[in-house]
């Protein structure tokens, strides 16, 4: 397999914006070199030969996510909103672009956004294809610069603690549109000390001047398949009504995704509802990697 430093990633990122139909590109997975069909060298026998590997295009459904994933980071609902109704039908491309290069200030963000984007994806595309290992990717997108998703709010995000729980509960009960309660149940508080005991991974919380505002739940699987690798999913990821929009989920998740490659984790994984497809919740997962690639399904023990 190739190292990060053997592939022009700027030029690969080049070749998978380029949808021409008369030309196709190629990577020697011995070397790294990118190949052109255009090359005065290029024989398309010894490629397929060689075990040269086709770059593959993106396709006008990427570039239309990356949009997505830029208004469900956005903190403006007006221009948020806006840029949603820009997208929807024929033309979405053009409108969308035209808005935000009309502002100085939305359009340095999306060329970083876009930019990020596609570096991200570019070593996602390498990954997948074989040609580095899939488990040193994460780490390889480290390298990325961030997306401007950071919190908008001084937010300190760290892994919960057993005094934590009616503070969690508050948030849990904002959710709801109910009153924050004053005392934990028996059943509440035994589950909280296991969830600090027995399970790998646990709750974490997200701190705004020392009140938590947001929480989220990060369970480790164990497994001796994908060479022993662990699993990891995200569960209840919630914040406080008066604090959505602020980058508080993003922080949440960005250091959920930082410890689950330090545990050396195969994948990571999460339901949300079909309903956040419309609130900014799925943007928010693109915008951060996640790729809505399998169905899920549920079975309810118990009907709530």
């Amino acid at each position: 397999m190739l190292s990060l430093n053997q592939i022009d990633l700027d030029l690969i990122m080049i070749v998978m914006e380029d949808n021409s139909f008369d030309q196709s590109f190629w990577i020697d997975p011995a070397s790294g070199v990118i190949h052109g069909s255009f090359d005065d060298d290029y024989d398309a026998d010894e490629g397929d030969g060689a075990g040269w590997v086709m770059i593959e295009s993106l396709s006008s459904r990427d570039s239309y996510r990356d949009m997505e994933a830029f208004i469900g980071n956005l903190d403006d609902q007006h221009v948020a909103s806006t840029l949603s109704d820009a997208i929807v039908g024929k033309g979405a491309f053009r409108r969308f672009k035209d808005i935000v290069f009309a502002s100085d200030e939305l359009g340095p963000s999306w060329r970083h956004f876009e930019e990020s984007a596609r570096r991200k994806r570019a070593i996602e595309w390498l990954a997948d294809a074989g040609l580095i290992d899939h488990r040193a990717a994460p780490p390889m997108l480290s390298l990325v610069p961030p997306l401007p998703a950071e919190p908008t709010a001084a937010c300190t995000v760290r892994r919960s603690g057993p005094d934590d729980l009616l503070a969690v509960l508050a948030v849990h009960a904002d959710e709801h549109g109910q009153s924050p309660p004053t005392e934990a149940s028996h059943q509440q508080t035994m589950m909280w000390t296991r969830m600090h005991t027995e399970q790998i991974g646990g709750a974490y919380v997200a701190e705004v001047d020392g009140s938590i505002v947001g929480t989220a739940t990060l369970m480790v699987m164990l497994n001796i398949t994908y060479d022993c690798a662990p699993s990891a999913i995200i569960e209840a990821v919630v914040v406080d009504r008066a604090f959505r929009r602020r980058g508080i989920a993003s922080a949440l998740l960005q250091r959920i995704l930082a410890d689950t490659t330090e545990l050396g984790c195969d994948k990571v994984q999460l339901l949300s509802h079909k309903r956040h497809a419309d609130d900014g919740g799925h943007a928010l997962y693109r915008s951060l990697g996640f790729e809505a690639e399998a169905e899920g399904f549920r079975l309810y023990h118990r009907r709530r």
